[in-house]
């Protein structure tokens, strides 16, 4: 839960990485709705002509500090007030149905592989991570087998653009992915 007037703090951040590690999905609640209107109304935030743009700038913000929410929604509302609760409880429902999900495996390959196209993995050590194939192994949290050549060669950053990616292709803003690597038999590799 953010506060409508001071945006994202170090706590928040904490509490949003304490979530993420424990792979639950998350709805950003921005509370105190009630008094960043007030304000909006007064003039006392002057760089914004209306409360639409206030709330993209407020969105852009939070995002960047929160960049491990993987699309979570946000929810504006006042708890004083009571404006937008039950916004703000039906959302929580909607993203507890989008974990029950199923990730086709022919389409979730061919995501990964658009997601691999559009954007290589970057090198490491001269070699290139990779995905030969993906399965969903389970929900809550969603989870994903990569079939892959090196999973040491898997940086967080790009960990991060195939969750968001795979968030965006099967619509469940939310909810965290975790990603079960499995390399290469050593057998296969000394091969080639």
């Amino acid at each position: 839960m953010l506060d409508a007037l001071e945006g994202v703090g170090r706590v928040d951040q904490a509490v949003g990485g304490e979530v993420l590690k424990e792979h639950k999905p998350m709805v950003i609640v921005v509370n105190k709705w009630d008094l960043a209107l007030e304000a909006l109304k007064a003039g006392r935030l002057e760089d914004y002509d209306d409360e639409k743009s206030f709330r993209e700038a407020f969105n852009q913000a939070a995002r960047a500090k929160l960049f491990f929410a993987a699309g979570s929604p946000f929810v504006y509302v006042s708890a004083l007030t009571g404006y937008s609760i039950q916004a703000m409880l039906r959302t929580a429902r909607e993203l507890d149905g989008r974990l029950d999900t199923v990730m086709p495996t022919g389409r979730l390959n061919q995501v990964i592989k658009k997601l691999t196209e559009r954007r290589p993995p970057p090198r490491v050590d001269k070699r290139r991570f990779k995905i030969f194939y993906a399965v969903q192994t389970g929900h809550r949290p969603f989870r994903i087998r990569l079939f892959c050549n090196q999973p040491h060669r898997l940086p967080e950053s790009y960990r991060r653009y195939l969750e968001s990616g795979l968030v965006d292709a099967f619509g469940v803003d939310g909810c965290p992915i975790v990603f079960d690597l499995v390399g290469k038999d050593k057998r296969y590799q000394d091969k080639h």
